[in-house]
Formats: C-alpha cells, sequence, structure tokens
C-alpha cells in the first residue's frame, strides 16, 4: 500500500471518510456484543435463575408497594428488595433538573401532579428530551458498582445482557454521528425525545455469595 501524503485525506470525500468511521466504530462494538454474549452465556451456564415468584415486582405501582419493592428513578424500574442497593441513586434527580411531558411531541407538559406521580413511580409514562443515554450510562455505572460490592442478587435490567448492548451501541452511534458531522443534538436521524415507562424487575445472581 502506498504512504499517504500530508494532505492527502483532505481528497478522500466526506461520505467515505464518515463510513470509515462508522466501520471502525461497527467493528468495535461487534467486538464487544460478542464478548459480552460469551460472558453472559458462561454466567448463564454456571448460575440457576431464581424463581420469580420470590423476586417479583408484579405489574403495576400498586403491585410493586404490596410486595415490598423499592423505586428507583433512573431505572424507572421498580426493583425487589432482595438485589436493591441505593448507590448511586442518591445523586440524581431526573424529575427536578429537566422538563417533563405527556406526549413523544413535547407539547403537553407534565403537570405539578404529574410530576409527582413520576417521581413515586405511578403507573404513568413520561417524555422528555434527555434521559435516555443517562439512563444507560447510570446503568452501566450501577452495574460497576455491584461488581466492587460483590452483591450476591443484582436487577434484571442493570443485569441484562441485551441492555447493556443497546445502550452501548446507541451511544456510540451518536457519538459517530455527531463527531464526523460536528452536529449538535438532536442528531438527524435519532428521536429528540426519550420515552420513559414504568418497569418491573426481578433477580438474577451475580455468583458472588453473600
Amino acid at each position: 500500500m502506498l504512504p499517504v501524503k500530508p494532505g492527502h485525506d483532505e481528497f478522500i470525500p466526506q461520505s467515505q471518510r464518515l463510513n470509515h468511521s462508522k466501520s471502525k466504530w461497527a467493528g468495535v462494538l461487534l467486538f464487544a456484543t460478542i464478548t459480552g454474549l460469551i460472558l453472559w452465556l458462561f454466567w448463564q451456564a454456571s448460575y440457576v435463575q431464581p424463581d420469580p415468584t420470590w423476586a417479583n415486582c408484579g405489574h403495576s405501582a400498586t403491585e410493586a408497594r404490596t410486595n415490598g419493592c423499592i423505586y428507583e428513578p433512573m431505572l424507572r424500574s421498580w426493583i425487589p428488595p432482595e438485589c436493591y442497593f441505593k448507590e448511586p441513586s442518591d445523586e440524581y434527580d431526573p424529575f427536578s433538573d429537566r422538563a417533563w411531558f405527556l406526549d413523544k411531541d413535547l407539547t403537553r407538559p407534565a403537570t405539578p401532579e404529574d410530576l409527582e406521580k413520576l417521581r413515586r413511580g405511578d403507573d404513568l409514562k413520561g417524555y422528555t428530551r434527555y434521559f435516555h443515554d443517562e439512563h444507560c450510562l447510570y446503568a452501566l455505572r450501577k452495574l460497576a458498582i455491584a461488581m466492587d460490592k460483590k452483591v450476591p442478587l443484582l436487577d434484571t435490567k442493570t443485569a441484562s445482557i441485551m441492555h447493556s448492548t443497546h445502550c452501548t451501541t446507541s451511544i456510540a452511534e451518536k457519538l459517530v454521528v455527531a463527531e464526523a458531522s460536528n452536529l449538535t443534538f438532536p442528531f438527524p436521524g435519532f428521536p429528540n425525545h426519550s420515552s420513559s415507562p414504568i418497569m418491573f424487575q426481578g433477580c438474577v445472581p451475580t455468583g458472588f455469595n453473600s
């Protein structure tokens, strides 16, 4: 291959450079995804999933409260007490530091009563401009804390390889597009909002002894 002369990159079409950058990131993400999937399969083969009946938050906020579950705002999930730990939840206040809406077009602002329902974890779907990526990074941070603390049980959202893969892929795609095209939010081709439904998690073993 001939050496690249100084300034040679200037003659490469922008679309070709962007495609090369995307291909490089796609390769990295594919490798990370395959590695994570292999580790997850080994984990699943080594540990038996617990009976969900003893670590189940139900399908509504009322059921979750009855079952003693704890609401974690940044996960937008009710977590069974058996696998709940508060870190780093106290560092976040997502329902006070940004505007929330009741529609994906962000035209129906949430009332104080709506915000209180979101804050309590009631059965209400909210929308906001910035939440999804922060939620993703929060879950990855919580996973690292769980491994550091060697917790014996972890909630199914934080432990999900599918969720972690979705998060890393989504954030990486946005970074590649933004860096290559010098864009600011909202990025073309990506939603200008984050939808935030309420969810209900179970517990899975981590392999650490209690």
